[in-house]
């Protein structure tokens, strides 16, 4: 955090004093895991597996009804999103071919700068000096001056896939999950509203 802060007095009788306050950091760090159990431990939240490539894997095809719609995921639309999600992670991009790791996935830096605004204006009244103080706060800055500045990232999902079993030959069969509007996950990140 750092605060820059300028005051200066005039006529006399009043003064402005104009502060600016910036924070700037992650919001949290992310572990990418399974909804489900892969390995068998009684733990399901095992890491994740990042593929080479999202097809690699292998998907059942299922449905699910979400706002009373009723949704068909193929393996094809489900792998696709899969291969969305990790190109638009800047960890998992980089993991392909290996586990996620525990905490090692941080979200998007966050910038924000607040301002306030004090005039004060003096007054004598005999031998009292009184002071009569306006203020005005402006948090997030930024968004105010344009509607795509100062807006936080939050996770959308730490857990875009679930294991659902093992086939006949043994291999990990999954299933990619989706959001409350019946969506696949194609972005680890989405914007905060608040």
């Amino acid at each position: 955090m750092s605060i820059l802060s300028y005051r200066f007095e005039y006529l006399k009788h009043a003064a402005t004093t104009v502060s600016l306050v910036y924070q700037g950091a992650p919001s949290s760090n992310i572990t990418y895991r399974l909804n489900g159990d892969l390995n068998g431990d009684g733990n399901n939240q095992d890491l994740m597996f990042v593929p080479k490539k999202a097809s690699d894997l292998t998907f059942e095809q299922y449905s699910a009804t979400v706002g009373g719609v009723t949704y068909t995921y193929t393996p094809d639309q489900q792998a696709a999103a899969l291969e969305r999600f990790i190109n638009n992670s800047p960890y998992l991009s980089k993991r392909r071919g290996q586990y996620a790791e525990r905490n090692a996935a941080i979200t998007q830096w966050y910038n924000d700068i607040s301002a306030r605004f004090i005039q004060e204006f003096y007054l004598k009244a005999g031998k009292s000096k009184h002071t009569l103080q306006f203020t005005a706060d402006i948090n997030n800055l930024p968004n105010l001056l344009n509607r795509f500045w100062g807006i936080q990232k939050g996770v959308t999902t730490s857990q875009p896939l679930a294991f659902r079993n093992y086939d006949a030959n043994g291999v990990p069969v999954y299933r990619m999950q989706y959001n409350n509007n019946g969506a696949l996950y194609t972005t680890p990140f989405q914007n905060f509203y608040s």
